[in-house]
């Protein structure tokens, strides 16, 4: 019988000792399994369009703790668990969110517990969803990504669809949702015109109108059937989109110390608008609900009017002040309430500032659109990069595919690279056809940049574009835009002081 080898024995032994070694070692390297967490989360429906409003509930949480509920890394929502550690909560997919496979869940602030599920972003239904506001959502983007009606292909075919009639100039940027299309005026009115009814006619009369004390300029916002605009009579209104008196009663109002431009911020339960007394306003709707000119909850100073809309991203509310200044205020603040950082301008900020991609965009009356990184926490904050804009921009910018837009005085549409340094060379700029300023902010949707001029002029510019670029669509309206388009189902809605709401579309 052979005999073994004492060396094959003794390497063998080694082997295995270097091995156990080597498992030890590694063991002793990583984490320890974290210990699995109860928490289950469900959301209802599991898909919908973007700003679709869904049913977040939880159970398996600590007791009594706040947890954050996220879309994607997005903050969408917090809500405080009961002594069972569930909570149930609504909250908005981002108006923004592209179509496609998504994840919305929910972390205990305390326990850490969490739990994500899957959520289908649609890409809506009969051809471009609702503009529930100016600039489209709470990023102030300015872009749909739900329009496939209107195609650059097919813009240039466009015909007025209808006239919504109102009883003075419209200063005040459309808002479409559910098939209504609701606009502010002059003549102190909200009104309210049905869509479908109104098809064909070029003289239509709103529904229903909500009365105010003064001019309208504020835009109105549309939110869990509430439709919010500001007046010149100190007041933001809350209205009902279900209402049937003529004329509709508030469900309250919110009282400011000056004339509200600004357009409402709706979030989390809470109404933010700016005035012209230099403050930002925060109202909690469950409060002020019933209550004839209710008080703020918080207020925040600036040194000069606010005629920007705020624009609330990742727990900061982002807002222009003609004291040259952009602002960043924390979302969750109490009074008084300290910026977490400004970015200054060369001149006044009127429009609104669009968040998007971590940078804040915003142009200013110096002429030159400015880009500021959003989570800023220095005192004051240099800008990433600036571009020439021709003249004063009181445009507010739209920003989609890596571009950004605005208008500017000197009648010019500038297209900026969202990437950029200064000093940053436009991509492309495209001509109204005439040197009146323009005011309007553009509206971006399936390929297509909208936008009004002060001439009277509706175009329409394709995205993706050369130097010059030229219009695919022009529709001269009766007197100059200020408004700003709203694109909804494939038809382009927008104000004007001739006194109506212009809507276009395809021929039908």
């Amino acid at each position: 019988m052979p005999s073994r080898s004492p060396v094959r024995h003794h390497t063998s032994r080694g082997v295995v000792l270097l091995l156990a070694v080597a498992i030890a070692v590694v063991s002793m390297a990583l984490p320890a399994p974290a210990a699995p967490t109860a928490a289950v989360v469900e959301v209802a429906p599991d898909s919908g369009p973007p700003g679709v409003k869904v049913k977040v509930t939880g159970t398996g949480f600590g007791v009594f703790e706040t947890v954050t509920i996220r879309f994607d890394s997005e903050t969408i929502a917090t809500a405080r668990t009961d002594a069972t550690g569930a909570f149930s909560k609504r909250a908005l997919v981002p108006g923004d969110a592209t179509p496609g496979e998504h994840l919305i869940g929910a972390t205990g602030q305390t326990s850490g517990d969490n739990d994500f599920v899957p959520f289908t972003v649609t890409g809506g239904g009969g051809g471009g969803g609702d503009w529930p506001q100016m600039g489209f959502d709470l990023r102030h983007s300015g872009f749909s990504p739900l329009e496939n009606i209107l195609t650059p292909a097919n813009v240039s075919n466009m015909v007025v669809r209808f006239n919504g009639l109102t009883g003075d100039r419209i200063n005040s940027s459309p808002a479409v949702v559910d098939g209504i299309a609701y606009v502010g005026s002059f003549d102190k009115k909200l009104s309210a015109f049905d869509v479908e009814a109104c098809e064909g006619d070029l003289t239509c009369q709103p529904i229903w109108t909500g009365l105010t004390n003064d001019l309208i300029f504020s835009s109105p916002t549309v939110e869990n059937g509430v439709v919010y605009v500001g007046s010149d009579d100190d007041r933001l209104y809350a209205f009902p989109t279900s209402c049937t008196a003529n004329p509709c009663n508030p469900l309250w109002t919110g009282l400011t110390g000056g004339d509200i431009h600004s357009s409402a911020a709706v979030k989390n339960g809470m109404v933010y608008v700016g005035s012209n007394d230099g403050k930002l306003y925060a109202f909690e709707i469950a409060t002020c609900l019933g209550v004839p000119d209710c008080q703020p909850l918080w207020t925040a100073q600036t040194l000069n009017h606010i005629r920007s809309s705020p624009t609330i991203v990742d727990g900061v509310i982002y807002v222009g002040s003609l004291d040259h200044k952009m602002y960043a205020f924390p979302e969750n603040c109490s009074a008084p309430c300290d910026p977490l950082w400004t970015g200054e301008t060369g001149g006044t900020i009127q429009g609104s500032v669009a968040v998007v991609g971590g940078v804040a965009y915003v142009g200013s009356t110096d002429g030159k659109l400015y880009a500021f990184p959003a989570q800023c926490r220095q005192e004051s904050c240099a800008p990433l990069w600036t571009g020439a804009a021709g003249r004063d921009v009181r445009s507010s910018p739209a920003v989609a595919e890596g571009v950004v837009y605005a208008g500017s005085g000197d009648g010019n549409l500038y297209a900026f690279p969202a990437t950029c340094s200064t000093p940053c060379q436009p991509l492309w700029v495209g001509s109204s056809g005439s040197g009146k300023p323009i005011k309007s902010s553009p509206a971006v949707a399936n390929g297509v940049v909208y936008i009004g001029s002060g001439k009277g002029r509706l175009l329409a510019f394709p995205a993706s574009c050369s130097n010059p670029c030229a219009s695919l669509f022009t529709y001269q309206t009766g007197e100059a835009i200020r408004t700003s388009p709203a694109v909804s189902d494939g038809r382009v809605y927008v104000g004007s002081i001739d006194f109506k709401m212009w809507v276009f579309g395809l021929p039908i």
